[in-house]
Formats: structure tokens, sequence, C-alpha cells
């Protein structure tokens, strides 16, 4: 008996069994709810092994020598519901003539606690240690200080896998990101210039060599994790993105960006509930505060910006709807343009003070 389903999985895969016992792999059955021969819904791996000559030739052994056995492997809640099943499924009276429907009830009632209670619960036991074992290795990740590994990388394969570990692995635990987002976000930039100025070689791998890593793979994985934060600090993650943009050495690089941006500058329905236009002003905010030198190499970006801020949908996880299910359209429409917006040949933005 195990705790969870990957613990049976670990066994199977395992050579315990096999370098302990000669198995009977025809005789060896896996049961699995579904299976033909399983339409009481026995969950279980049911080995047949003998011992080894090895060990059947000790004194210990010799009364077991040839001698097959079965060892079940399953979970404490699959045995529960299999030795339930056989002190009555398997051990069920002569009905003949009497209890037959009776019966039939308790067969439907054993389904149903496997169905809706033991399989979800065998589920959730799994998710909960999955959890754990991420929640575990995501405290190794910051013991281990990934982000100043991140920047002492020395080649893109490297730069790219650290990222990704980072952002699945790390990224979600942080109590308050907020924190951290300073050290993060300068830690991505430095990453995607550092790949820029790495060269790009082949992964090794168990089965040959595989296409490197490059500066777009790295760029692509360092605007996932300021994507995923980009709310904490609105002024300065458009701001990585202008640096980043600075950086791009392809229209693809430069795609990722623009498409960034537009993410960052796109009404959301819940952002818009709980703050209004907030995300938006603070964008303009960071345009106005630009030299004229950013602004104009950045200009692309700020396209995109004025785009969204002019933009009179609201966009949440399930459905579209129009500015004016939370106000006037027109009216802000109005207030962006004549209050916080103008857009001249070089994209130059002001504030108005009328």
């Amino acid at each position: 008996m195990v705790y969870s389903n990957d613990d049976v999985a670990r066994i199977a895969n395992s050579r315990l069994l096999v370098d302990t016992f000669d198995v009977d792999w025809e005789r060896t059955r896996v049961h699995q709810p579904g299976a033909a021969d399983n339409a009481s819904q026995f969950i279980s791996n049911n080995y047949v092994v003998k011992l080894k000559d090895d060990r059947a030739g000790l004194p210990e052994y010799r009364a077991y020598a040839g001698l097959w056995c079965e060892v079940q492997v399953q979970t404490i809640l699959n045995h529960a519901w299999a030795a339930t099943a056989h002190d009555t499924i398997y051990k069920q009276p002569d009905l003949d003539g009497i209890g037959k429907a009776h019966m039939e009830r308790i067969n439907r009632r054993m389904t149903k606690i496997m169905e809706d209670y033991l399989k979800p619960a065998c589920f959730e036991f799994q998710k909960v240690l999955d959890d754990f074992e991420r929640l575990a290795a995501g405290k190794q990740l910051i013991d281990t200080e990934i982000l100043q590994a991140i920047r002492d990388a020395t080649d893109n394969n490297e730069r790219e896998r650290l990222i990704e570990q980072f952002r699945e692995n790390v990224l979600p635990l942080y109590d308050d990101p907020s924190k951290v987002y300073p050290e993060i976000r300068s830690t991505m930039l430095d990453a995607v210039a550092a790949a820029a100025a790495t060269e790009t070689i082949p992964l090794e791998t168990g089965i040959g060599l595989m296409r490197g890593r490059t500066p777009e793979d790295v760029m692509r994985r360092a605007v996932d994790v300021l994507d995923d934060l980009r709310y904490v600090d609105v002024g300065a993650t458009f701001n990585g993105y202008v640096t980043l943009f600075a950086c791009a050495t392809s229209d693809a690089e430069r795609k990722i960006v623009r498409d960034a941006v537009e993410r960052l500058a796109r009404y959301l329905r819940p952002v818009w509930r709980s703050h209004g236009p907030a995300a938006q002003l603070l964008l303009l905010d960071a345009i106005e505060a630009l030299d004229a030198a950013t602004r104009d190499a950045a200009r692309p970006l700020l396209t995109e910006v004025c785009g969204q801020c002019l933009d009179s949908d609201i966009t949440g996880t399930t459905s579209t709807s129009k500015v004016c299910a939370a106000s006037s359209p027109s009216l802000f429409l109005l207030f962006l343009v004549s209050e916080r917006v103008h857009v001249s040949g070089n994209v130059e933005m002001r504030r108005a003070r009328n």
C-alpha cells in the first residue's frame, strides 16, 4: 500500500520487483477502471512472482522455492475499497430468489463510492503532493540564488532554462511580488542584453545535438516573466519593455515586445472594475517622462499604447463589452484626448491643463 498514484507508478517503473523476483508477465495484471476485466472498479497492479534461484537457494527461503504468489500494489484508498468489495461483492451469498435487487444496489453504491469519492480523492491527494514538491523545488531554487544564476549564465541554453525554471517554480511562490519586482525586472533585462551578445550553440542531448536556444528564445522567456508581473508596477514594466525593444535585433523579437505592451495597455474587466483606467493613465505618464530620443526609438510601442487607450472595448476572461457598461465611452475618450493625449507627427504626448 502506498499513498499516491505517483508512488504506484514509481514502483512500476523501478526495478524493485524484477530485481527481487522472477515475474510471470503473462499472469501479471494491471487493473484499471473501464478495462474489460474490471467491471467492479478494482484498481491495482498485481504482479505474479516467485523468488529468484539465488534467493530460493538460501536455507531460510528453501521452503518457498518455486512458490508463486501475487504482489498487489495500490494506494491506501484503493486498498480500502478493494478490501470492502472483497467482503461484500466477492463473498456474496447465494441469492437465488432473494435479495438479488438489494445486492445490485450495493454494487451500484460501491461503484458510486469509487467514481464520486475515491477517484477524486486520489486525484486531489496527488495534486497536494505535486504542489508541495513544486514548493520545495521553488524554495530550493531561491536558496541557490537563481536570479544570480541567470545573470551568471554563460550561454543561452542555460540562460533560457533557468528563466523557465524561475517562472514555473519560483515566481508563483512570492507572497508579495512587489518587494522583489525591481530585482526580477533588472535580471530579465540583463539576461536579454547578455543573450544578444552570446553566440548560439547546439543543445547536447542523449540522442544527439538539437538547435540551441537563441536570443529570441531568451527574449520570449524574459517577457513572459515581466508579463506575469505587469501590473505590479505598470510604469516600470513599460520602461522595461522600452529597453527590451531597443535591444531587439529582429522583427520577431520586436513583435514579442509589442505584443507584451498591447497586453499591458489593454482594458481588462477585472482591472477596470477595481481601478478604472489607472493602468492606461500610468502608461501615459511613463510615456510623458521619456526623453525625445527614447520616445522616437520606441514609437511602435507608443502607438500601441495610444491605440489601446483609445479603444472602446473592455476585455475580460470570458466576454467583451463596451466601456459604457461602466462609464460613458464618449466622455471617457474625450477625457483621454483632451486632458492627457496629443498625438502629432512624432507621437509627442503632453498633459493639457485646460
